[in-house]
């Protein structure tokens, strides 16, 4: 039960009303459950990413593509890389004007002949000081719900004059929306 009480100030006299137990109680239980609320919302969407532990993703290597005449989105040394979901952007970016059959090598068109309802094509190039690099490795994995990183790593060639390194994977069709990262590195020639 509230109840009123008298209190004395250098103004004068104070009047306020006494807070029951009861009220007391309340306020301290709905204080209590709001904090667990807001730390159990807070931790939840923290950690939705931490959670996340990287996998490795299975691909199959398109290993000739330096092996053939064929240029990558255009002709200039310029690092690209391309992510292909469709035969229409294949022919696009990566065969346009490079498919002479007599040119276009067998083997890169078997590599080539892709089910884009269930896969995707990583691709690219990059620039090199030095010509007849070789790739060291390449690895796939996811990184996130929606992320992937493709990490290539090339040995520049041992002859000094500007030139391109192409590489590419096919893997499991990535889902649109996802944030697709290639990490390129090249190494020096140690030959």
């Amino acid at each position: 039960m509230d109840e009123l009480y008298y209190k004395r100030t250098s103004y004068g006299v104070l009047c306020q009303k006494r807070q029951g137990r009861k009220n007391k109680e309340l306020v301290r239980e709905q204080s209590v459950v709001i904090s667990i609320l807001l730390s159990l919302f807070l931790f939840i969407g923290c950690n939705k990413k931490q959670d996340f532990v990287p996998q490795s993703v299975s691909f199959q290597s398109i290993d000739h593509l330096n092996d053939c005449s064929i240029d990558i989105e255009n002709t200039e040394d310029e690092d690209i890389y391309l992510v292909i979901n469709s035969q229409e952007d294949l022919e696009k970016y990566v065969i346009k004007g490079s498919v002479q059959a007599a040119q276009f090598c067998h083997d890169l068109q078997r590599d080539f002949s892709i089910d884009f309802s269930n896969k995707t094509l990583l691709i690219g190039k990059a620039r090199l000081t030095a010509i007849e690099g070789q790739l060291i490795e390449q690895t796939v994995e996811k990184s996130g719900p929606e992320e992937y990183q493709y990490n290539v790593r090339i040995m520049n060639g041992g002859y000094t004059a500007i030139g391109q390194f192409k590489f590419g994977v096919l893997v499991h069709k990535i889902p649109k929306g996802s944030h697709i990262k290639f990490n390129v590195v090249i190494e020096e020639y140690t030959g």
